[in-house]
């Protein structure tokens, strides 16, 4: 397949689209929705090469993988998770997504799709076998950057 840069315009006017009319069929229970969607996600970064080894508290190792690959798709400038105390936290830099996330808000749709964040949630179930939901996104220090924390449950 030939390498392409796609429209970043186009990419989050379908996200909102797509994602919008999931809330607006579905309400809350979109969440659910977006949470089998992390784990599909996961399943695809391991076919990338992204390895979660078992039974460790490795969020950090599994982030430094992820930022790579992300970095190289273009869908972040950086992307780092840490586990603390009664979660994760992610942050992103420059998030190619962000012009979805920011109409979804304008509109009342809650922070339930975030790609990060519903890919961070399938990792912590797998790396550190816990249940998790997002808690928060809030916008970073710049235009593109969020702060994401998702607690454990």
């Amino acid at each position: 397949m030939a390498n392409r840069e796609l429209n970043a315009d186009a990419v989050n006017d379908l996200l909102y689209g797509v994602l919008s009319s999931l809330y607006k069929v579905s309400g809350n229970s979109a969440a659910a929705v977006m949470r089998m969607a992390g784990k599909k996600m996961l399943e695809a970064l391991k076919e990338d090469g992204i390895t979660l080894a078992d039974g460790g508290n490795h969020v950090e190792e599994i982030s430094a993988k992820m930022e790579k690959l992300f970095k190289d798709a273009k869908f972040c400038d950086s992307f780092k998770m840490a586990k603390v105390e009664d979660g994760v936290n992610v942050h992103v830099t420059n998030c190619a997504f962000w012009g979805a996330t920011k109409k979804l808000k304008a509109h009342g749709v809650p922070s339930y799709a975030c790609p990060f964040a519903n890919l961070g949630m399938a990792v912590i179930q797998e790396a550190l076998d816990k249940r998790s939901r997002i808690d928060e996104i809030k916008p970073g220090a710049n235009e593109g950057d969020s702060d994401i924390h998702i607690r454990f449950v």
